[in-house]
């Protein structure tokens, strides 16, 4: 439960999977993820998005950052990823060999006359720019070099706006007492706002409420004592222990739920910093550090006690991640395909744990039943059952400890939120205020965004929207076939599965027909005696029963990988569903009585994009029922490698900013492909209106992207985002297509000219 806490919080604007309960893995996005310095937390199946948003690590000390860093963020940038958990080998990419063989636009070419002016400052009202030169620049300048950032935030964009937007609406709604006397709901959410609030109470108690769940800890004597420990939700609020256990979509048949066995988190987010430190990892290991010795400070211990605790913590997790995956095994293609589909039955998980009490701990949490178990780091569970002895017991407590204090921090009183405030400004060198009212606001997103986001779709949609944006989809998806129909390098066969697979896509829009039941879940205020904790060991305890009651159950197709009010959309391979959520339509994206060019250039490109991913490397792994096979011919994998290729050699020679290094092609490769398949398709739409005004259409598009960010930011996004940087979104998409060129007349010598023979449209 701390642990979904980290990832909610650690995302905002870009709501994730609401419940481990009800995980969708495999869906793919349409807005930018933000993946910050902390790494990536583990994805089932990827879900390719249209906007970024932080991926912050999933322990403790990820929140601290997450608070100082994205708490204030109310708003997370557009983006389009995707995410794919398959049992089939994917399209692979094509071998090296193959670029040396492609020709490629020399870096000299390759964007040398763009700015990267999303980067604050790196040009002026009246620098000259050409649209012939540097679009994205040229397009957006008086925005770019009038628009600060907000205090709090990491960029100023028309994402941003929209996020900031629907935060407000959410945070009236929480604010309006007469919601609560006819809808369970407001009264939940409410509830919970208001004991955030409620700092006199909080204060008083102090860290008084954790003393409990540290003495269970220190009384524990013996190995027999831990496993009762583990098994008892009443005793700890660190959840499963050594496990992370949740229950989503069975990669190997959709039609049902699966129990999977993950590792818990770790204070470094990445395995590999605790063979080799990195600087990222140094950084994460200083914060943690620090919040352990204060709680374990508040509680009395000294610090001698502080360090050998810690010390114990740090030497357990040493050991463990020895066995657990790290950053760049699991950055491989196919990992989430293949090398972490691994099903087994409860006796091969008795096998695999060796002394480590993985059944006891199922049957506790009401998992034992389960048919099928997915178990994505077998290593990893062995090398717990070798530690789960009693020679580990001290280091297994330590790690208890400070896995319950740091995330614990911001449970408790305001002096402890305000240490985890300024140790993570500390460590990361950015001082942001936080109001107390926005940082409630953002706990109850965390701990109960579905209810919250139940109480947006009932006032803040409508019907009207809902069914007018899914007929552009359906319009959208037609001109897909189309596309697919005429592309002259797919043989009849794969052709013939596209479009079969095209023909069954579920379009869901807006918001689910049936909002998720939260009628089971009771919170007392504090008229009736209660408190934060017991808040959360409330809301705890209902989302393991939700997660039991689904144990063989079929999968429930109703349900939404992303709450409506997220700004965002996404592609879920595991359905073969495209999802355009209620949060995501609003302008620049989507507003009543917009002309057809501004359409096309904001919730048309995004739709696009999102039905691209069906057709993808990852995409192509699923067929039209959600299920594990490949369709693709062989011939057709590797046309489709050698065009992937080609795009990836482009963006390898781009440096966006000197000093920043070369594009990580390799990386972003999938969202630049979807990007160029929308686009596609948006100009054959285009082109079907004699009178369609390109100019306002290109250029409502450019500005659909405008932002601002310090270069440190933006440096962390070309390194660490799956999509590419929000100026080469538009020029490098742009750049490829005949239309474009011809309606500013660019010729040979334009910064924004590539030659026919050059360019890298896969589709």
């Amino acid at each position: 439960m701390l642990n979904a806490i980290m990832k909610a919080l650690s995302t905002l604007g870009i709501c994730p999977v609401p419940l481990e309960a009800l995980a969708v893995p495999g869906a793919r996005d349409c807005i930018r993820s933000r993946q910050a310095a902390h790494g990536k937390e583990r994805e089932h199946v990827k879900i390719r998005r249209f906007h970024r948003r932080n991926h912050m690590r999933k322990s403790g000390p990820a929140l601290a950052a997450a608070l100082s860093v994205a708490i204030a963020l109310s708003a997370a940038s557009p983006v389009l990823a995707a995410e794919t958990d398959t049992g089939v080998t994917p399209i692979p990419a094509a071998t090296p060999t193959i670029s040396e063989q492609v020709s490629v636009p020399s870096p000299a070419r390759a964007g040398a006359a763009w700015t990267d002016s999303t980067i604050l400052g790196s040009i002026q009202y009246d620098t000259p720019i050409r649209r012939q030169d540097d679009f994205y620049s040229a397009v957006n300048q008086k925005w770019l070099t009038n628009t600060p950032i907000a205090s709090g935030a990491e960029e100023a964009s028309s994402a941003a706006d929209l996020n900031a937007a629907v935060q407000a609406e959410k945070m009236s709604l929480l604010q309006d007492t007469s919601l609560a006397a006819s809808d369970h709901d407001a009264q939940l959410t409410q509830t919970l706002y208001q004991l955030l609030l409620d700092w006199d109470t909080r204060n008083a108690l102090g860290i008084a409420p954790l003393r409990p769940f540290v003495a269970a800890i220190q009384g524990v004597c013996s190995l027999d004592g831990l496993t009762a420990f583990l098994c008892d939700d009443a005793q700890n609020l660190v959840g499963n222990g050594f496990t992370e256990i949740s229950i989503s979509q069975y990669i190997n048949n959709p039609e049902y739920y699966a129990v999977e066995i993950a590792p818990t988190s770790l204070l470094l987010s990445d395995s590999a910093d605790y063979q080799t430190i990195s600087s990222s990892g140094k950084q994460e290991l200083s914060l943690a550090q620090s919040e352990a010795y204060y709680m374990l400070g508040r509680l009395g211990f000294s610090p001698l006690e502080q360090e050998e605790i810690f010390n114990g913590c740090l030497s357990l997790e040493t050991e463990l991640a020895k066995d657990m995956d790290s950053d760049k095994v699991k950055s491989a293609a196919d990992y989430y395909s293949v090398t972490s589909n691994k099903p087994c039955t409860l006796e091969d998980l008795q096998r695999e744990a060796g002394g480590y009490p993985i059944i006891p701990i199922l049957q506790a949490r009401g998992l034992a039943a389960s048919l099928v178990y997915n178990l994505p780091e077998p290593g990893w569970l062995e090398g717990m059952g070798r530690l789960y002895t009693a020679e580990h017991l001290e280091q297994m407590k330590d790690y208890l400890l400070v896995h319950t204090l740091i995330p614990a921090m911001e449970l408790t009183d305001r002096k402890a939120l305000d240490a985890m405030i300024e140790l993570s400004h500390d460590a990361s060198g950015v001082s942001r205020s936080l109001e107390p009212s926005a940082i409630a606001y953002h706990y109850v997103e965390a701990l109960l965004p579905e209810p919250l986001d139940n109480m947006y779709v009932r006032a803040c949609t409508s019907g009207k929207q809902k069914a007018a944006v899914t007929a552009v989809v359906s319009d959208i998806t037609a001109h897909y076939r189309n596309m697919l129909e005429q592309e002259p390098w797919l043989s009849a066969s794969t052709k013939a599965e596209a479009l079969n697979k095209l023909d069954h896509l579920t379009i869901r829009v807006a918001y689910p027909d049936e909002l998720p039941d939260y009628s089971g879940l009771t919170l007392q205020d504090r008229a009736h005696g209660g408190n934060l904790i017991q808040a959360f060991q409330a809301i705890q305890s209902f989302r393991r029963e939700q997660t039991a009651s689904l144990v063989n159950q079929r999968f429930d197709d109703s349900h939404w990988a992303m709450t409506a009010s997220t700004v965002n959309c996404y592609y879920n391979p595991r359905d073969n569903s495209i999802n355009i959520l209620a949060g995501m339509l609003h302008a620049p994206f989507y507003y009543d009585g917009m002309s057809d060019e501004e359409m096309l250039a904001g919730i048309g490109f995004v739709i696009g994009h999102e039905i691209s991913h069906t057709f993808d490397a990852d995409g192509a792994a699923y067929d039209e029922k959600g299920e594990l096979r490949s369709w693709w011919s062989p011939e057709d994998t590797t046309a489709f490698a050698a065009r992937r290729e080609r795009l990836i050699a482009y963006y390898n020679s781009i440096v966006p900013v000197q000093g920043f290094g070369h594009v990580n092609g390799q990386s972003i490769a999938a969202e630049a492909i979807a990007d160029l398949g929308s686009m596609k398709c948006m100009l054959e739409i285009a082109a079907e209106d004699p009178d369609f005004d390109y100019d306002r259409f290109f250029s409502y598009f450019a500005g659909c992207w405008a932002a601002v960010r310090d270069e440190m930011t933006e440096l962390r996004y070309l390194r660490q985002d799956e999509h590419p940087l929000y100026f080469l979104r538009v020029n490098v998409t742009l750049q490829q297509f005949d239309r474009f060129c011809e309606t500013y007349g660019i010729t040979e010598g334009d910064g924004m000219w590539l030659a026919p023979g050059d360019r890298i449209a896969v589709w």
